[in-house]
């Protein structure tokens, strides 16, 4: 607060005591800013991770998918990877020996 004070008597204010209170709640504005600023770039790095798990989640699903329908439920390969493709394109592929 002294050093406030003398900042304040060397801005030529008429009370440098309401000065001074006038700079600590510029003070704390800052704060507060620059703790918002902290938590808006926290929640952005955490949205950027859950883009990049949205992303793949069609493409898990699709694994999940081709595995239960040709291992549990005996569905041929080939057909299970035509299914399983319509959710995410591409998603299942074979070697093109095995596609004879």
């Amino acid at each position: 607060m002294t050093k406030l004070e003398s900042r304040a008597a060397s801005m030529n204010f008429a009370s440098k005591d309401l000065c001074a209170k006038q700079l600590a709640i510029e003070g704390l504005e800052e704060t507060k800013m620059r703790e918002l600023h902290y938590r808006l770039a926290s929640f952005e790095q955490k949205l950027e991770v859950l883009e990049k798990h949205i992303e793949q989640v069609p493409k898990k699903l699709a694994q999940v998918l081709y595995f239960v329908l040709s291992e549990v439920s005996g569905i041929k390969e080939e057909d299970a990877a035509k299914i399983a493709n319509h959710v995410a394109p591409g998603t299942i592929t074979f070697p093109s020996s095995m596609r004879q």
